[in-house]
């Protein structure tokens, strides 16, 4: 019992121990919290002091533009005042020229005196023989002058306008041209490495037809567009004038082994195939999200269905490709399958294989 009741003890000298550093700890906080608040409340204090300011600021801002509005109004009005006082004078000039000189309104050298009231004269006396001026003239001339007035400000902003178009139809212009210059090269690139691809070797091209066209010309281009002529085996016999439009585009097409002078001497496989190297090479320079093909090999064997996909491959990089297709090989490169088969009944039934999985 002795030994229990010292260590009891000591438990308890601990708790006090440990009561007083928790109400030091208590103390601390809550010295630091009444810190905390006083800070809250000096900013606070702060904040008002700021917002009275601004609000202060405000009301002088007000203050100054409604002075402001107030002296454009006087200034209107001593100017309509100014306008009708100077045409007073101007009705009775020949009685109080001295007056006006003096008050200062429209001031004249004395040695002019004579001169400007001799003109005054002949004035008035020709505005005599006219006859009065009949007010719904003057209002007339006024509405007109406005409109013209009106009239000529839009057509300067219009030749600005026109102006401005004008130089960025230029830049769009020359901006275009580099650009379709830029990627016809790259399609011309990639042509020849497809195709090359494709028939394991041969060259290829797209060339570019240019000459002047009349709008009646139109369609007979576009038909022509894609028939090859025997000149067009030779690239520079292409450049005609290099400013002249472009009125279509040539396919050269030579396979291994083969010297074609039209296109059209091309088997169904090798046009098929033809076809399919520009098309990847406009998708790998200008690559789509989606890209839907529909049996696009089915004039190939399965040997050149391979290389195909090969070059379906690549682009995956780029596209996601949805083919349409009864061909084993193109089957194989597929990531997913959907076939759709037909039952008993007649009606279509989806079926799906992820080739991972399987």
């Amino acid at each position: 019992h002795g030994q229990l009741l010292a260590s009891m003890r000591e438990r308890q000298r601990e708790l006090i121990e440990e009561a007083r550093t928790l109400e030091q700890i208590v103390v601390r906080a809550k010295r630091e919290l009444d810190q905390f608040h006083e800070a809250e409340e000096q900013k606070k204090q702060q904040l008002m002091a700021l917002q009275t300011e601004m609000q202060a600021a405000q009301g002088a801002v007000s203050a100054l533009l409604t002075e402001k509005n107030e002296k454009a109004i006087e200034i209107a009005r001593l100017e309509t005042k100014q306008e009708d006082v100077a045409l007073e004078a101007e009705t009775e000039l020949r009685d109080r020229i001295d007056d006006v000189v003096r008050r200062g309104i429209a001031p004249v050298p004395i040695a002019d005196l004579s001169k400007l009231l001799e003109e005054v004269q002949k004035l008035k006396y020709a505005l005599s023989l006219i006859g009065g001026i009949d007010e719904e003239v003057m209002a007339e001339y006024q509405s007109t002058k406005e409109r013209h007035d009106g009239l000529e400000l839009q057509l300067t902003d219009l030749d600005k306008a026109f102006t401005d178009l004008r130089t960025l139809i230029a830049e769009l212009d020359e901006m275009m041209a580099k650009k379709r210059a830029q990627t016809f090269r790259d399609i011309r690139k990639e042509f020849t490495r497809y195709f090359s691809l494709l028939f394991g070797g041969g060259k290829a091209d797209i060339v570019e037809v240019r000459g002047e066209v009349s709008p009646d010309d139109t369609d007979d281009v576009v038909e022509k567009v894609g028939e090859i002529s025997p000149s067009s085996q030779n690239p520079k016999s292409k450049i005609q004038n290099p400013k002249s439009d472009i009125v279509g585009i040539d396919i050269v097409a030579n396979p291994p082994g083969k010297k074609i002078s039209n296109i059209q001497a091309l088997s169904g496989g090798e046009r098929t195939m033809t076809s399919l190297a520009l098309l990847c090479a406009i998708l790998h320079t200008n690559p789509a999200p989606f890209v839907v093909l529909d049996e696009v090999e089915a004039a190939l064997d399965e040997a050149n269905t391979v290389r195909f996909g090969t070059i379906l491959t690549e682009l995956t990089a780029q596209s996601q490709f949805i083919i349409i297709t009864h061909n084993r090989a193109t089957m194989h490169i597929a990531g997913l399958l959907y076939g759709v088969t037909m039952g008993t009944e007649g009606v279509s039934r989806l079926v799906s294989v992820k080739l991972g999985d399987a």
